[in-house]
């Protein structure tokens, strides 16, 4: 039992180690709030709470908006998961609001919203996030990082990083494989233990 729960901890490991590499790590909240340009309707600051120093965004637009944060230039980015993550709350939100990222590759875009996970009303501080990715024929100029607001309200956030991450050290497909011929030794483990057990020697 034992030597089955090591090989599956082995399998799991092997399927999913992966080597990250930090873009943006603990960015200059000020700088950011500064040079960015927010739509009409939109304020952004930062505040000292008491978790730390956040960037406060306020919305009073009632359509859907996209605020961008920051652009960052990655020529030739390809063949990678991209990782936006932060610290974030919300405080008076009508509808919501949730992590949005955008990769563009010249005259196109294409975005990633944490629609798994989107703030309302008066949500307390979370860690949240949203993945890009890109195969090995993708290939990026640039990326931006924001947030999307289904309605007005205000959010803040912390922590702010962006990261990519190797590809896994199996494959998708060899990692199939392992995970058959693991189920399949176990099978077949599971049917000699019951064979030798019938017959009084296990």
């Amino acid at each position: 039992m034992k030597s089955g729960i090591i090989i599956a901890a082995l399998v799991i490991v092997l399927c999913t180690t992966a080597n990250t590499e930090g873009l943006v790590e603990a960015p200059d909240l000020q700088k950011w709030a500064t040079e960015a340009t927010p739509p009409s309707g939109v304020t952004m600051r930062v505040v000292e709470t008491e978790f730390g120093t956040r960037l406060e965004i306020e919305n009073t637009r009632t359509e859907p908006t996209s605020v961008v944060l920051r652009e960052l230039e990655t020529p030739g980015l390809s063949d990678t998961v991209l990782r936006y993550e932060a610290l974030m709350g919300s405080a008076g939100l009508s509808g919501m609001a949730y992590l949005e990222m955008w990769a563009v590759a010249g005259e196109d875009a294409w975005f990633s919203r944490a629609l798994d996970d989107p703030f309302a009303g008066d949500s307390a501080e979370r860690h949240t996030s949203t993945p890009f990715f890109l195969q090995e024929e993708d290939t990026i100029d640039q990326v931006r990082l924001g947030v999307r607001f289904e309605g007005p309200g205000r959010v803040t956030l912390g922590n702010l990083s962006l990261s990519t991450q190797d590809s896994p050290m199996l494959s998708h497909g060899m990692a199939g494989i392992v995970g058959s011929l693991f189920g399949l030794g176990s099978a077949l483990w599971a049917t000699l233990a019951c064979f030798f057990a019938w017959k009084g020697r296990a």
